[in-house]
């Protein structure tokens, strides 16, 4: 639950003596698992603070908001029914997707789209602290609205897991220059990453020792230009590639919304 600003900063000991004056001063939208939609529901029935909320029947709780209602409603009682995830899962595979601002159809454009989807799928990548063990890379072509639409996919296992953007830009490039084909007119394409593995734990390689310290070395670089973006801004280091000035796959501004144009699925 999320204290109102009212009440102090840091951990916070809910007992049998302050609990209604805690929950009275805490609106309902602020508890954890009820959110601004629900609260706006429940306030339709005088239901404004927490302790309104679990002065309701369960089973009508159960009616409004699910079973997931009546648990938070005992959490707040001092009923323990959610169990705390203590460590995020790892995802089974990550992916970076997003329909172009322009129609692309020279293999030049097509290249440096996919590329950008690269870099943001590797940054993704490193930030759960992953090496990927194969990739796969698709190319949609025509538009679904007047049926004339379809895919191009191709996928690639790694003898070694990789992870930073040079093993990945040039693996996605390899994949391009399979599925690419003149004359159709691309809308979207994306990069798919999975068959994971932690990546602080690096397999050496037996008779190619020059391989595994190239290796380590753009991992390296890699976690260094993670850094410097972090620290002043996205894209502040990014390939040459991209230094263009008519980013054609851009999505137009007008179009764009708050939702991420990456996946990860669990």
């Amino acid at each position: 639950m999320e204290a109102s600003r009212s009440l102090p900063s840091g951990v916070l000991e809910i007992t049998e003596q302050n609990r209604n004056e805690i929950l009275s001063g805490t609106p309902v939208e602020d508890v954890w698992g009820i959110g601004y939609k629900a609260s706006e529901e429940l306030k339709r029935y005088a239901v404004i603070t927490a302790a309104d909320f679990i002065r309701k029947d369960p089973v009508w709780v159960k009616k409004y908001m699910t079973i997931r209602g009546v648990m938070t409603q005992y959490e707040l009682l001092g009923q323990p029914c959610i169990p705390l995830v203590t460590e995020r899962a790892a995802p089974k595979s990550i992916q970076v997707s997003r329909t172009w601002g322009s129609v692309l159809e020279s293999e030049e454009d097509v290249n440096c789209a996919i590329i950008d989807n690269v870099v943001k799928v590797g940054r993704l990548l490193r930030k759960d602290r992953l090496s990927a063990g194969a990739m796969s890379v698709y190319l949609r072509y025509g538009c679904r609205h007047n049926g004339e639409c379809g895919y191009f996919t191709e996928d690639t296992y790694f003898s070694n897991r990789i992870m930073s953007d040079i093993e990945l830009i040039q693996a996605a490039r390899l994949l391009l220059r399979k599925i690419y084909r003149p004359g159709y007119r691309y809308t979207q394409g994306g990069i798919i990453l999975y068959n994971f593995s932690d990546s602080n734990f690096r397999q050496r390689e037996l008779f190619d020792e020059e391989s595994y310290d190239r290796r380590l070395k753009y991992e390296n670089l890699a976690r260094v230009v993670d850094k410097i973006n972090d620290h002043y801004g996205e894209r502040v280091v990014y390939p040459s590639v991209l230094a263009v000035k008519d980013k054609k796959w851009r999505p137009q501004r007008k179009f764009l919304t708050n939702t991420w144009d990456s996946l990860k699925v669990g």
